[in-house]
């Protein structure tokens, strides 16, 4: 009788885990397809019937069924993903749920020419950076960079004070640090100029939907960001020019709420400013010249896990880690 109990309890348990997945998931119209990864790295559709059968599991929650006499499918709800084994040779590829991408639907944020105010349109020496003045050389200071007494400058190479943090520098040490429209004080680090990335060319979309619900914020509708960066040639700003690197496509969402909203906002910035990825060595999969993160964490995930929800801390954080780079709402 006790079996017959926790069977039976186990039994709710599911359900309620099958109805839970179910309201995340399920939409009248599916606004998702399902895509398999060829021998090149290139994700492809599956049929249409073959992807709606995918479709349809997923919706019902089942982790693992045949799609054919010769390939069965195992999915991570979770994170959206899982892998197709063929049947006969037990060779297993990755698959992905993948957005209908319609542009009625999404907004995109282009890679477009920079805006005026940033003033990114022409490279700036130093001194336009940063306003920095000329200062007579204070006894007994060395120059942060070179660590000779700033008190022995000579000929052209004047002492220069920055004007934010006040710190001070031989003028020829302070210029070599200086990038074409930013600088970074090597003493504090603060930021004077616009900081612009190396980030390859790529489209961010994203929309408000009611399709995922976002763990935690049961009222608030979700915002869904894409991003895909094909493959391409490195630039001389990227770690290996001419070198062949491979793209990316990501997920990411916010909550649409106050919170999730001055973010998108600030991701669309940082998009702008080609500061969200880089090209450098994949993390997870530890292969060289491919396009990765660069440093500005978005949730991958709408639900628990490492990279999903609740997360009390993620605004601020995120938040942080932005204005480390120049991006804020009030600049």
């Amino acid at each position: 009788r006790i079996q017959k109990r926790k069977a039976s309890w186990r039994g709710v348990v599911v359900n309620l885990l099958r109805i839970k997945h179910q309201r995340h998931m399920t939409s009248p119209t599916s606004e998702f397809i399902w895509q398999w990864i060829n021998e090149l790295d290139i994700w492809e559709n599956y049929k249409e019937a073959d992807s709606k059968s995918i479709e349809d599991n997923f919706v019902a929650s089942n982790v693992k069924f045949d799609l054919s006499d010769r390939y069965r499918i195992f999915l991570d709800l979770s994170q959206r993903i899982g892998f197709q084994t063929n049947r006969i040779s037990n060779f297993s590829r990755s698959i992905r749920r993948y957005p209908k991408l319609s542009e009625e639907k999404y907004e995109e944020i282009f890679l477009r020419a920079p805006d005026p105010e940033d003033d990114q349109l022409v490279p700036l020496s130093a001194a336009e950076i940063t306003g920095w003045e000329v200062i007579t050389p204070p006894e007994e200071t060395n120059c942060p960079i070179c660590l000779e007494s700033l008190s022995s400058s000579s000929g052209t190479n004047q002492v220069i004070r920055l004007p934010s943090c006040s710190h001070a520098f031989h003028e020829e040490c302070i210029i070599l640090c200086a990038q074409p429209h930013h600088l970074r004080c090597p003493q504090c680090t603060r930021l004077y100029g616009t900081q612009i990335g190396n980030q390859p060319p790529g489209r961010m979309l994203y929309r408000f939907t009611k399709t995922v619900q976002i763990e935690g914020y049961p009222q608030d509708r979700s915002i869904e960001i894409f991003y895909t960066l094909p493959h391409g040639t490195q630039a001389s700003e990227h770690p290996n020019p001419g070198h062949h690197y491979s793209g990316t496509e990501r997920l990411a969402y916010l909550p649409d709420n106050e919170d999730g909203r001055r973010v998108l906002e600030l991701f669309k910035k940082a998009w702008r400013r080609k500061l969200v990825f880089t090209i450098g060595t994949s993390v997870t999969s530890g292969r060289n010249d491919t396009v990765v993160w660069n440093g500005i964490h978005h949730k991958t995930s709408f639900n628990q896990g490492a990279y999903g929800y609740p997360d009390p801390s993620y605004f601020d954080r995120v938040t942080d880690e932005l204005a480390q780079r120049g991006i804020r709402i009030d600049d």
